[in-house]
């Protein structure tokens, strides 16, 4: 951000966007017990750029557990970058849809590369539930 005092980063994880559109949930550790929290929870959305986690001093994400619902969904990652090699997103796109022959049961999307956190864009894609698959629809998303 031009004419700022710090530094800010945007999230480069590939991970997290493709986990956050099977609704994948992270179990937490530390001296209070274990606790379990949706992945799209995991992530700071202040924005400030300094706190990027939302765990608590001495808590570790010690495992990362999919629903049984997952098996429904055909899901995709997919990643534009600078280079063809090894580099960090410029934007990490996941996408996850539930469908009925042509007709998109739940639609869900999550971006990464774009903010300092990961992203679901449920406002985006709920409109699509019911509706059949367009080339029309799939262009007005975008």
């Amino acid at each position: 951000m031009p004419q700022k005092e710090r530094c800010y980063a945007t999230f480069s994880g590939d991970l997290a966007p493709a986990l956050m559109v099977l609704d994948a949930e992270v179990e937490i550790a530390g001296a209070g017990g274990v606790r379990r929290i949706p992945v799209r929870d995991l992530y700071d959305r202040t924005g400030d750029g300094i706190r990027r986690l939302t765990l608590a001093p001495g808590e570790l994400l010690v495992a990362v557990h999919l629903p049984p619902t997952a098996r429904q969904f055909r899901a995709s990652y997919l990643k534009l970058r600078i280079r063809p090699s090894f580099d960090f997103p410029e934007l990490g796109v996941a996408v996850a849809a539930r469908t009925d022959g042509d007709r998109v049961e739940e639609l869900r999307l999550a971006l990464g590369g774009l903010e300092t956190y990961p992203r679901r864009f449920d406002e985006l894609t709920a409109p699509m539930a019911g509706q059949r698959w367009s080339e029309e629809r799939i262009r007005a998303l975008a």
